[in-house]
């Protein structure tokens, strides 16, 4: 196996063998043909303007996941970058954003939640686990869900109001906005 690492669209490493580290702002592609090139190229997808990086799978044909899905997080892929930012499934609670369909509908779920250092019971929201969340959405009766962010990168803004509580604090306790590269804009 080849592991092909890319930032940028540059090849910045090819490593074989597996246990490639994910680097911060790329990503891997684990081949079983060995390349030399170091042209990046992304094709197959011409009707493609627009992709996202999400996850996990909240909900996949109406059930509730029960773990992460991707083969990266078991040990058996590459290996996620080192990150302060807990991966416990079912313990971990953040604010989440999720999207999803119900009966070919999109819907938009969220759950506010405070910065763990800053949360104070019964004042504050405590957001969910991923597990929470997704048994929630499914309860829900979405057919799929995906999580789209989670923690103090989450923000949601309806008719010009923000709606989501912000996670993130400054030491006095004000609210403190994240700033995140980009957003996505759903107009009805």
């Amino acid at each position: 196996m080849y592991d092909i690492v890319i930032v940028n669209r540059k090849v910045v490493a090819i490593h074989h063998g597996g246990s490639t580290p994910i680097p911060e702002a790329g990503f891997v592609l684990r081949t079983s043909v060995k390349t030399d090139s170091l042209d990046v190229s992304y094709t197959g997808m011409p009707d493609i303007q627009f992709a996202l990086q999400v996850g996990p799978v909240l909900v996949q044909n109406g059930k509730a996941a029960r773990q992460f899905d991707t083969p990266f997080y078991s040990g058996t892929g590459p290996m996620y970058p080192p990150t302060v930012y807990p991966l416990d499934w079912a313990k971990a609670r953040a604010p989440r954003i999720g999207f999803g369909s119900k009966k070919g509908e999109p819907v938009l779920l969220w759950a506010s939640g405070t910065n763990r250092f800053f949360y104070k019971q019964g004042e504050n929201p405590c957001g969910a686990s991923l597990q929470e969340f997704a048994d929630f959405c499914a309860a829900q009766h979405l057919d799929e869900c995906i999580n789209l962010d989670g923690g103090g990168s989450s923000q949601i803004v309806c008719n010009g109001k923000r709606t989501l509580k912000l996670a993130d604090h400054y030491a006095d306790l004000r609210e403190a906005e994240r700033p995140v590269p980009l957003g996505l804009a759903i107009q009805a």
